[in-house]
């Protein structure tokens, strides 16, 4: 370490401006705009590691091809999945599960599927500005403070009051998917998908909760709650429709990553407790 660990050649001139970690591979966004993965990483059209040789970094890298004169502003991802905001206000993601395209086949790892063949993901128009990809679901906000999110919903983590899967079906996306109501009058100035996991329960399956930074910094969570990972402490019912959201458990003006199955956990006499919060973190006034 210190000294002796090497930096990660990105190519000449080349910094990084933001950073993804995958589960078996590194992805960053260029101070240019381009997209560069490694490791057993996707969008190259085949599955072969990069990085683990002499010579397969840096200029040696090639960037991954979003579409013909497109760069990326922002890029998100999870397992071996990524999303990439472009630089008009689009969005494209490729991976091992790809959904907002009608399935959630994987997309990149094959010859011919990135580049102008890899389809846009249609939400309805409207500019792209953020991006959080979480274990089976995939959140982005909007120019105008809107949010949206699709993939899988067993818990409720889709925001849209019921636990129906959006996106790997045709017909789900575009005009079809609403916005998640928020708070009136509050719009969201960033959104978090939590990396969730599979939960070996019946009736649970593969669970996640979201997070959004309101205009006013104030925080709201739903979706998957055993741990109390919402902030709501009157409940542990997986699940939270959003005609039971509580007020935002804390005031916020930073934000971190979620884990897998909480945003924060808490142990006592080793077994998971929800700390109940000081008021006036404990309203549950209604978010209609």
């Amino acid at each position: 370490m210190g000294d002796a660990l090497p930096a990660v050649p990105l190519g000449s001139g080349r910094s990084a401006r933001q950073v993804v970690a995958l589960d078996r591979a590194t992805c960053a966004l260029l101070d240019n705009g381009q997209v560069k993965c490694w490791g057993d990483a996707p969008g190259y059209g085949v599955r072969q590691a990069r990085g683990d040789e002499p010579g397969e970094l840096g200029d040696a890298l090639p960037a991954v091809d979003l579409g013909t004169g497109r760069t990326a502003t922002a890029i998100a991802g999870r397992l071996g999945g990524m999303c990439a905001v472009l630089d008009d206000g689009t969005l494209k993601c490729w991976g091992d599960f790809v959904p907002g395209i009608g399935d959630a086949n994987a997309r990149g790892f094959a010859g011919g599927e990135m580049g102008d063949a890899l389809l846009a993901i249609p939400l309805g128009g409207g500019v792209v500005t953020g991006i959080s990809h979480g274990f089976t679901h995939v959140c982005a906000t909007f120019a105008g403070g809107a949010a949206k999110c699709w993939g899988r919903n067993s818990q409720g983590q889709l925001g849209l009051g019921d636990t129906q899967d959006r996106g790997l079906l045709p017909g789900e996306m575009g005009a079809s998917l609403p916005p998640i109501s928020l708070p009136a009058g509050r719009t969201a100035a960033k959104i978090f998908a939590s990396l969730g996991g599979a939960i070996a329960s019946p009736n649970v399956g593969t669970v996640g909760h979201t997070c959004a930074l309101l205009d006013n910094s104030r925080l709201v969570c739903w979706g998957y709650d055993a741990n109390g990972q919402t902030g709501v402490t009157d409940t542990g019912k997986h699940g939270r429709p959003p005609e039971r959201w509580g007020t935002p458990s804390r005031s916020s003006r930073s934000s971190r990553a979620l884990g897998r199955h909480g945003s924060r956990r808490f142990e006592k006499n080793g077994r998971p407790h929800r700390r109940r919060l000081p008021l006036p973190f404990r309203r549950r006034d209604a978010l209609l």
